[in-house]
């Protein structure tokens, strides 16, 4: 599994946002690492569709087949995501400072590959 693209979001739950390559090839554009009372988690991307209420609701995209393999993913996936948005959000001295403009775009994306060890995604 490699996560690229990273980016700090910092937005009501929302932490950040990342693409995940998995080892089959699939990758996600779009995933994001959130937070609510103490709990992370990887959300995928999802519609928004409007309620009865006039409330909005998100349709996922994207689900795993059982809990099982959904709390395998998040085990790896979540300490994986972590460290790439860390690493996206304090440039280390050997990479270039971004420009104005790749700040203001969110475009740069500092070094945001995590490890690519044998896991099963």
């Amino acid at each position: 599994m490699k996560i690229t693209n990273a980016k700090l979001v910092q937005k009501n739950s929302l932490i950040g946002s990342f693409d995940l390559e998995l080892k089959s090839g699939l990758i996600i554009r779009g995933a994001m690492l959130l937070e609510k009372e103490g709990r992370r988690w990887i959300g995928f991307p999802s519609k928004e569709w409007t309620k009865s209420d006039g409330s909005k609701g998100y349709f996922p995209l994207l689900e795993f087949a059982s809990k099982e393999v959904g709390d395998n993913f998040k085990k790896q996936a979540v300490p994986l995501a972590e460290n790439a948005i860390a690493e996206a959000t304090a440039a280390p001295a050997a990479t270039a400072a971004p420009s104005r403009q790749e700040r203001q775009r969110g475009t740069w994306n500092g070094p945001a590959d995590g490890p690519d060890d044998a896991m099963p995604f």
